[in-house]
């Protein structure tokens, strides 16, 4: 059984399958802690992709760190996103992961990854009283928070998380 804030129907057929394929190897109780880890990703980016993401980059490595996925949500917002993972919570929920120290080496991996890549376009910001009009729209960092028992997958997004 999977629990999660997504939608639960995919869009295409390929990413039901995926999902499908996934959910049954990640609730193999002899993975190593890293096999895991990479199964969370393709879990999370399969749930991206049902709510109508579109996944730019994964695993983007820098010196100052990886990022696991680099996507825009459906309103066309640039999205960062940390994925964890986790078998308990006896140290935590799997968000609580995301160090102070993490999320500076995340941004700074972001930075590196816009350098990289000026042609992808920060979107107009929409018109708000707050707001001046047409201001880029800036990244948002997300976390994605998977945590996997026996019987099921619960996935949790925090948009924005820092």
């Amino acid at each position: 059984m999977i629990t999660n804030g997504f939608s639960q129907k995919a869009d295409a057929t390929g990413t039901a399958h995926e999902m499908h394929v996934v959910c049954r190897r990640i609730l193999d109780s002899h993975l190593s802690p890293a096999q895991l880890g990479k199964l969370g990703e393709n879990f999370a980016s399969s749930l991206l992709l049902q709510r109508g993401w579109h996944i730019l980059a994964r695993n983007y490595r820098t010196r100052f760190g990886e990022i696991d996925i680099i996507s825009r949500d459906k309103n066309e917002q640039l999205v960062f996103t940390e994925v964890k993972t986790r078998r308990s919570v006896r140290y935590g929920m799997p968000e609580e992961a995301v160090s102070l120290a993490k999320q500076r080496h995340l941004r700074l991996a972001s930075y590196q990854w816009l350098r990289e890549n000026p042609r992808i376009p920060r979107i107009p910001r929409p018109t708000e009283p707050s707001q001046p009009p047409n201001q880029p729209l800036s990244p948002r960092f997300d976390v994605i928070s998977v945590l996997v028992s026996p019987d099921h997958i619960r996935a949790r997004l925090i948009k924005g998380a820092f």
